[in-house]
């Protein structure tokens, strides 16, 4: 069985960064750069789920031209219980907020849920975090103002496969709704090396390998997200097979300039390579509007050319990392 020491505290460090929280003193780890740049971000999102498991006897069969009926054993069943344009609005904001925490996080390899945030995006991330609050709080009262009459039209909508028992009170439902946020670090307890030096020493070293796995998940993931763009952008500037040119929409180059905006705060390993490969993108897109390529044959093709190039560079990278497995989730 293994047993997990670290502690997780209100990081003091926060404090210099503009963000005002507690101070708490508590054994750090052995130095590590992401340490030092980042803090960790623990998001914790839920709301009312509208889908529901139902039984398979209400379901109706039909034979196939061969008069082959599926037996109801083989079928799983979900219902909708709520349709609701309240509550998808709610389910999209969630959704444009864990795209923007991708966008300036970096993952962890903590636990589910928990984001490095890097020190340098730390006043930005947590003003659109109490944006994004704000803004779903109004989405959840909005839905709870419908959610009544949107209960009692579903019971005609789903006819026999209704259950009064899938919807809770109002006030339940609200509960459901859940939007939290946590600036923590891990530490190792002071108070373990009082009491069993060889345990601390063990979890110190514990500690340290989780950071240094976490520096070649961001490396792998800061590739692999420029990759994307590139790839993307490099694409879209050639013509199709028939000859004709691809639509070209602004954000194709809107994305590429916000990730290499914010590139400089998330590089925590400052891997050499990828910051020559981050400059020469820099280089070849600066000045460059998304009307200029659209209007230009000589600049589409030219640059063209040279993402084409760069792309190969990054994939050549991409292939000599020792892992490639990287997620947020």
């Amino acid at each position: 069985m293994t047993t997990d020491t670290i502690q997780l505290t209100v990081p003091a460090r926060v404090r210099e960064a503009g963000v005002g929280l507690a101070d708490q003193a508590s054994a750090q780890c052995p130095p590590v750069k992401i340490q030092d740049a980042a803090v960790l971000l623990n998001v914790n999102m839920s709301r009312f789920h509208v889908w529901r498991k139902t039984s398979t006897a209400a379901v109706e069969i039909g034979a196939d031209e061969e008069g082959n009926v599926t037996s109801k054993e083989a079928l799983a069943v979900n219902k909708e219980i709520l349709k609701c344009d309240e509550l998808r609005l709610i389910q999209r904001l969630d959704d444009e907020v864990r795209r923007y925490l991708y966008s300036r996080c970096l993952p962890s390899v903590f636990k589910r849920g928990v984001y490095l945030l890097p020190l340098g995006l730390l006043e930005e991330v947590m003003g659109r975090l109490a944006e994004f609050e704000a803004t779903r709080a109004a989405l959840v009262e909005a839905f709870l103002l419908v959610y009544e009459r949107e209960a009692a039209a579903a019971k005609v909508r789903l006819g026999n496969v209704y259950d009064r028992a899938d919807y809770p009170p109002v006030e339940a439902v609200k509960g459901l709704f859940v939007f939290e946020t946590q600036l923590i670090e891990m530490s190792v307890p002071a108070t373990l090396e009082t009491v069993r030096g060889d345990l601390y020493r063990k979890e110190l070293q514990k500690a340290q390998e989780m950071w240094s796995r976490s520096q070649s998940v961001i490396t792998a993931t800061l590739y692999e997200e420029f990759r994307k763009l590139v790839t993307r952008l490099s694409v879209k500037l050639q013509d199709r097979t028939d000859g004709k040119r691809q639509i070209f929409r602004d954000s194709t180059v809107s994305n590429l300039q916000e990730w290499l905006q914010v590139f400089d705060a998330r590089n925590l390993t400052d891997d050499a390579s990828i910051v020559e490969l981050v400059e020469t993108a820099r280089r070849l897109i600066a000045g460059v509007d998304p009307e200029t390529i659209r209007a230009s044959d000589r600049v589409r093709a030219d640059l063209a050319r040279r993402f084409e190039e760069l792309g190969g560079a990054i994939e050549q990278r991409i292939d000599e990392l020792p892992d490639r497995a990287i997620s947020f989730e």
